[in-house]
C-alpha cells in the first residue's frame, strides 16, 4: 500500500462538510471511486445541490496528498472494462474520523455531520451513533431554551422580525428533535436485533 508523505499544506485544511461526506463515504465500504461515491453523497445528502465528481475527486486527491487514502487502478467490469481509479483509506482516515467524530462543533455544524455520519455509518458505528445523537439533542435542548420570550408587545419592525426569527429557530429545532427521537428509535431497534 503506497502512502505519500503528508503535505505541509494539509494541516491547514478544515473539516468540510463535503470532506466528511468523502471520508465517510470511503470508510462504509472500505474502498471505492469518485463516480459512485459522489453518486451516493448525492443520493444521502439532497439538500445540498448536486455535488459534482470533480469537488469529490479533487478531495480525493487532497486526501491522498495527506495520505489519508490511497489509489490504484483496476480494470473495470466487462470485456471493455476500462481503469478506474480506485481509493483506500489509510489507518489515518479512521483516525481523523474519530477525532472529527469526537469533536464537539457548533450546532450547525453538528446538523450537517450527524446526517453525514448517519448515512454513512456501518453496523458497528451504531453505538457511536447513538453517543452523537445524544450530543446533538442536548445542543437543540440548550439552544431551544436560550430563546428568550418577548418580554412585552413588539413595538416596531425590529421587534416583530426578531420574534419571527426566534419563532422559526424554534420550529426548526422542535423538527430536530423528532427527527433525533426518530433515528435512536431505528439504531435501538437495530441494536437489539
Amino acid at each position: 500500500m503506497p502512502q505519500r508523505k503528508p503535505s505541509e499544506e494539509s494541516r491547514s485544511r478544515e473539516r468540510t462538510p463535503l470532506r466528511t461526506a468523502v471520508l465517510a463515504a470511503l470508510l462504509q465500504h472500505e474502498e471505492g471511486y469518485g463516480y459512485d461515491m459522489t453518486s451516493r453523497i448525492n443520493r444521502t445528502r439532497p439538500e445540498w445541490g448536486e455535488i459534482t465528481r470533480n469537488r469529490v475527486y479533487a478531495t480525493l486527491e487532497e486526501f491522498e496528498a495527506d495520505g489519508l487514502v490511497w489509489s490504484d487502478y483496476r480494470k473495470g467490469p466487462g470485456k471493455r472494462g476500462r481503469e478506474r481509479r480506485v481509493y483506500w483509506p489509510t489507518p489515518r482516515a479512521e483516525e481523523l474520523r474519530s477525532a472529527w467524530i469526537g469533536e464537539c462543533p457548533s450546532l450547525e455544524e453538528m446538523r450537517s455531520d450527524i446526517r453525514t455520519w448517519v448515512a454513512f455509518a456501518r453496523p458497528r458505528d451504531a453505538p457511536e451513533v447513538l453517543r452523537k445523537l445524544e450530543e446533538y439533542e442536548l445542543g437543540c435542548l440548550e439552544m431551544l431554551e436560550s430563546l428568550e420570550e418577548p418580554g412585552s408587545e413588539p413595538r416596531g419592525w425590529e421587534d416583530r422580525a426578531i420574534n419571527v426569527l426566534r419563532y422559526g429557530t424554534a420550529e426548526e429545532l422542535n423538527a430536530e428533535l423528532r427527527w433525533i427521537t426518530r433515528a435512536r428509535r431505528e439504531v435501538k431497534e437495530f441494536l437489539a436485533q
